[in-house]
């Protein structure tokens, strides 16, 4: 059997989740491949028996980089057996039901899901949430120690042909209303205008290449235009703290998690 974990991930906490599943189904005798689709290329998934899907949570539900993805996958012309698994500050809310709603309009079957709690990397938060909830550190080899039973979960259902979908029990939370409406431009407007340090920006495009919407171009320097998706994944990662914003100025960045396999 093959499995393919198609995993969008900003800072690294849902790229960590894939790789643990990865190593798991690997394990299991499934031969496993992890992609990030922002920066690699995404195969032909009917090469493969099952296809993972991974989102961090933003805004409480999956976030818009998850959908941007989505967006550039075809409708499967058979159902293809799926998964989905998402890395959350503490409130997931509906991100793995939002997620399997999505993927059934592209015939994809979700048996499963996984959560997976991580320390926040929002930076408006951090300062504040991160450790009122008491994730500083997440996810830890105790928060990854899901993964495995949940890998041999999906295997089994696959050798045994249990082929179901997942019904995800809908959460009541006020978040859910807060989440569903904020879109691109909400989420934008919690950056504030970015700016740039020339004197501290190298041109190294790591901010370009790691932003899903593409809304970053160097010219020389990163120029932000309007289809940012207030992912804060450029301020996050510059590794030299040159990208800054009105809302945040250079506080509470986020560079990943502390086990980085």
């Amino acid at each position: 059997m093959k499995c393919l974990v198609n995993c969008y991930s900003t800072t690294g906490n849902t790229r960590l989740v894939a790789n643990r599943i990865g190593s798991a189904m690997n394990a299991k005798g499934v031969d496993t491949v992890v992609v990030d689709p922002v920066k690699e290329a995404i195969d032909d998934f009917t090469d493969y028996d099952i296809i993972g899907f991974g989102t961090p949570t933003m805004a409480f539900k999956p976030s818009l980089g998850f959908y941007e993805v989505l967006g550039i996958i075809p409708a499967q012309k058979r159902a293809i057996p799926s998964f989905v698994f998402c890395t959350s500050g503490g409130q997931p809310v509906n991100t793995l039901r939002s997620m399997t709603r999505a993927l059934t309009h592209k015939n994809f079957v979700v048996l499963d899901g996984l959560e997976i709690n991580a320390e926040t990397n929002f930076p408006v938060a951090r300062p504040f949430g991160a450790a009122a909830y008491g994730l500083v550190g997440k996810p830890d080899e105790e928060e990854l120690a899901a993964v495995a039973p949940f890998a041999d979960k999906i295997v089994n259902q696959l050798k045994s042909n249990d082929i179901k979908m997942k019904i995800f029990d809908f959460r009541v939370s006020p978040l859910h209303l807060f989440g569903s409406k904020a879109g691109p431009r909400e989420l934008r407007s919690t950056m504030g205008k970015k700016s740039v340090d020339k004197g501290k920006c190298t041109q190294c495009a790591t901010c370009a290449l790691s932003c899903v919407a593409r809304a970053i171009t160097l010219q020389p320097y990163p120029v932000f235009s309007n289809h940012c998706i207030g992912c804060w994944a450029c301020y996050n990662l510059c590794p030299n703290d040159a990208i800054t914003t009105i809302v945040s100025g250079g506080r509470g960045r986020y560079k990943g998690p502390a086990i980085t396999r």
